[in-house]
């Protein structure tokens, strides 16, 4: 079953979101998607359930699946392009809209496909897959980014090798300098 995509928001997009949408999900496999029936854009999300939790507006919501509603999921519109910054952060969320937006699909999609394959998992142990969606995101969100990545991707695609290798030896020498770190203050 396709998923559908209703636009509710009155901001216009840099992009075409059923097309952003419908790359993001051709990337995960169909079995991890099965179930989400919808992808609502909005200005804002209005959730009352929201309100007891938290003040801060949220930029995306996944609601699960209920008796009455299949699962979906919610976007807000002004984080994703900063209505409310100034003209920098502006400029910045519309260059960087496409990969937000992958990035918090990808990021619900894979809180579903842990939530919908997890029996007898109780709501408050659900912080045990953050490590989970974390790595799922970053797996399909190269995948995504190789497949749909503009000129950017192309020319910086050489450099990888020497850019993992470089943060492999920086991350070591954080390592060794903490582990340093710690041996001055036993003394």
């Amino acid at each position: 079953m396709p998923i559908k995509i209703e636009n509710f928001s009155t901001i216009k997009a840099p992009t075409d979101l059923e097309k952003l949408v419908n790359q993001v999900f051709d990337t995960v496999p169909k079995e991890h998607i099965r179930g989400i029936s919808k992808v609502v854009f909005v200005d804002e999300i209005k959730d009352p359930r929201l309100a007891s939790v938290t003040k801060d507006p949220q930029p995306i919501l996944y609601h699960p699946k209920t008796p009455a509603n299949q699962a979906f999921i919610e976007l807000a519109m002004s984080f994703f392009l900063a209505e409310k910054e100034n003209y920098f952060k502006r400029v910045a969320a519309k260059l960087n809209f496409k990969s937000q937006i992958a990035g918090a699909l990808l990021a619900i999609i894979g809180q579903h496909y842990h939530l919908s394959h997890a029996y007898g998992v109780k709501k408050n142990q659900m912080m045990q897959f953050e490590p989970q969606v974390r790595a799922y995101v970053e797996k399909h969100f190269v995948s995504w980014r190789d497949q749909n990545g503009g000129w950017r991707v192309k020319m910086f695609k050489p450099f990888e090798p020497y850019m993992k290798r470089l943060d492999k030896w920086i991350k070591k020498k954080m390592m060794d300098s903490q582990k340093g770190a710690k041996k001055v203050v036993k003394k």
